[in-house]
Order: C-alpha cells, then structure tokens, then sequence
C-alpha cells in the first residue's frame, strides 16, 4: 500500500506542478477559459485527495489510488464514482471545495460562459451562489463586500483561489502519505 500511496501522490504532483506559471501567463493574455482549465486539474486533484481522505478503509483507498494509477475509473462495488458523488462526500468537511468545483464546471463544456466579450458568465448564477460564491472569496481572499459579483472582478481572485487549493492538496497529499484520515 505504501508504494501504492507513493506513486499516486507523485502523479498528482506531476499533474500539478507546472500549474502556476502557465496560470499566470494565461490570465495576463485574457485566455480564461483556458486558465479555468488549469484550475480544474487541481480542484479535481483536491477533490480525489479529499475523497480518499475520507476512506477510513485503507485497502479501499488503495484500491481506488492503484485504480487511477492504472487510468481505470473509480468505483466502489460496481457503481462508477463520478466526481459530484465525490464532491457530495467531501461537501460535509470541505464546502469550499464543491464551491470552486461549481465554478470550475461552469466552463468544462463549451457554453455561453465562454463568452467573455459580450456577456459576463456569472449573471446567470442564482443570488444564492453569487452569495455563497462571494462568502468564500471575502472570507479566503479579502474580496471586497462592496464590489459587484461579476465575472471581471471575480477573475483578479482566481491566482488567490488557485493557491489555496494548491496549497490544500499539498496538505491533503502529505496526510495521504502519512496514512492519516480527515
């Protein structure tokens, strides 16, 4: 199992340890589709992280690491594990989490949301998710109460919310190393 651990921890640190500068760069040219993109590999990261981490079962999380490991799809019995099953699971210890989930989904298919130009992608959001959306952003990232919930002011946070869920799947890749639980 340790060798198992192992190798998956360092194929998540792979899959994101170039993950900042193209960010950055990205964000500079106005590609944000594309920079939301390289968000979603860590929130996805983050999310499997926190899901094992759940996994009181430690054959079960090996079973699920070694699954991933070998490019199969998680299951548990014979049910695909999909990543809003995940997101529910994680949900009850990390909302924040399934917070920057949404969001990033807002852009995996092509959709209006991809339409910067001529119309902002958050407008659509309910006022529920703009509330909830700009709680975590002022709580986490000092954004301001007073300014407007749109996709221009949002956007100059996504480097602070790419951090945090950096750093939270580094923590989250060491307790998986040191066998720990959450």
């Amino acid at each position: 199992m340790a060798d198992t651990t192992a190798n998956f921890v360092n194929l998540v640190k792979e899959r994101s340890s170039g993950n900042n500068p193209p960010l950055s760069s990205l964000l500079e040219q106005k590609l944000y589709a594309q920079a939301i993109a390289i968000l979603r590999q860590d929130i996805d990261s983050l999310l499997r992280a926190s899901y094992l981490l759940t996994i009181g079962d430690r054959a079960e999380r090996s079973a699920l690491m070694e699954a991933m490991i070998r490019g199969e799809e998680w299951k548990t019995g014979k049910k695909i594990m999909m990543d809003t099953d995940m997101a529910a699971v994680v949900f009850h210890s990390n909302k924040w989490i399934t917070e920057v989930f949404d969001f990033g989904n807002l852009f995996k298919n092509i959709s209006d949301h991809h339409d910067f130009t001529t119309a902002d992608p958050l407008a659509g959001l309910t006022s529920i998710q703009k509330t909830t959306m700009r709680y975590y952003l002022s709580t986490y990232h000092q954004f301001p109460y007073d300014v407007q919930m749109n996709f221009t002011n949002v956007i100059a946070y996504l480097p602070k919310v790419a951090s945090k869920v950096s750093s939270n799947l580094k923590r989250n890749l060491f307790d998986l190393e040191h066998n720990k639980q959450h």
